[in-house]
């Protein structure tokens, strides 16, 4: 079940913004061209809104999940040239955080299955610092911490 909102859209954007605001930022991207390629990448995974299968939660409390490849929306050719713009810092949060986010009720199911005594230690402990990603041949592997998800689902009650 997808869940979307115009807040949620809102903070999208603002994160694709940001993301831009990176690129236009440094002079390699500039010179090679790449800020655009690194939108119509971006934007071509927001399109066509992959499937997400969750793979689960390890004992540190990172949660793991992944989509098919073919879903992702980079062909092998632009996956080989841009690699090393597709694996950065910002590319990867921007794209990993808007499959938690429209899929977030999936994803809290995972907060909700934590025992009480361990939530303390198990999330809260813990602050998100990034997503990791990891292509395979058939899969797009995401990686990161529950207190992300945490820190999401709170989002709407900090804000009164």
């Amino acid at each position: 079940m997808k869940h979307q909102s115009n807040k949620d859209e809102e903070k999208m954007n603002q994160l694709l913004s940001s993301v831009e605001k990176v690129f236009n930022g440094q002079e390699e991207f500039k010179k090679n061209r790449t800020v655009g390629n690194m939108r119509n990448i971006i934007s071509s995974t927001i399109l066509k809104s992959p499937t997400v299968e969750l793979i689960g939660m390890d004992e540190e409390g990172d949660i793991h999940f992944r989509i098919p490849r073919e879903e992702f929306g980079i062909e092998n050719e632009l996956f080989l040239k841009y690699k090393k713009e597709l694996f950065s810092t910002p590319v990867t949060n921007c794209l990993g955080e808007l499959l938690v986010r429209e899929n977030v009720d999936m994803f809290s199911n995972f907060l909700v299955g934590i025992d009480s005594e361990k939530y303390i230690s198990l999330v809260n402990k813990w602050s998100y610092k990034k997503f990791g990603m990891q292509f395979t041949k058939d899969f797009v592997y995401f990686e990161f911490h529950s207190s992300l998800l945490q820190n999401i689902l709170m989002e709407d009650i900090k804000c009164v």
